[in-house]
């Protein structure tokens, strides 16, 4: 489960605001995947999250691009791995078992949490000592 950890801040109430909620729609819709819900609702889901997420890196990216190209891109290109990683989620939800769709959220949820804390966490921190 993702847990926004106080350290993950950004420094700005919207963007932590944003992660906060991002968190708690990928959390839901983890959860809803392993119950077995109508392929409809899940697509559905992941579309919200997906438009939440893209909302969420445009507004880092900005952030970051003030502070550091180099980190800036980093951060683009970890994020386009998420996206884009949930956009095939969606493409498959009720064409193969409930099993893969669970094991790719829970994939995907990973990534996003390996994000936070090797990619966001750093560069949050560097850009708060500058």
């Amino acid at each position: 489960m993702l847990k926004l950890n106080p350290e993950w801040t950004a420094g700005t109430v919207e963007l932590d605001q944003e992660h906060e909620k991002f968190f708690e729609i990928a959390t839901r819709l983890l959860g809803l995947v392993r119950v077995d819900v109508s392929p409809h609702i899940v697509r559905e889901a992941l579309e919200t999250l997906y438009q939440r997420l893209a909302l969420h890196t445009a507004a880092e990216e900005r952030l970051a691009l003030k502070h550091d190209r180099e980190a800036a891109a980093i951060l683009r290109e970890d994020h386009l791995a998420i996206l884009e990683a949930l956009k095939s989620l969606s493409r498959q939800v009720g064409q193969v078992d409930a099993s893969v769709v669970v094991a790719e959220m829970e994939r995907i949820v990973a990534m996003i949490d390996k994000h936070e804390r090797e990619v966001d966490v750093p560069l949050f921190r560097m850009m708060a000592n500058r």
